[in-house]
């Protein structure tokens, strides 16, 4: 698919979490950061805290736990295909 993103910047991540806790609907996120629901889903679960959910049954999410979880996803793949390679 031409254009299409997969990966969130860190400043994304910053304004999901915003838009987040501000109790923004997610399809409206998606629509504000040009991403599809299910790419806003899958970003709230790679940072998600833990945590209970909160009186709106939002779970938490953290930017920072998102980036890092991701950049730890992106190097086991690494590791997999040069050793695949090998």
């Amino acid at each position: 698919m031409a254009g299409r993103k997969n990966i969130f910047t860190y400043e994304e991540r910053l304004r999901l979490s915003q838009m987040y806790q501000a109790n923004e609907e997610v399809s409206y996120i998606a629509v504000t950061l040009g991403r599809s629901t299910s790419g806003i889903y899958d970003e709230i679960n790679r940072g998600f805290t833990g945590e209970e959910a909160d009186e709106n049954y939002r779970k938490g999410y953290d930017p920072e736990l998102g980036e890092r979880t991701y950049r730890e996803n992106l190097s086991k793949r690494r590791r997999k295909q040069t050793s695949s390679n090998a």
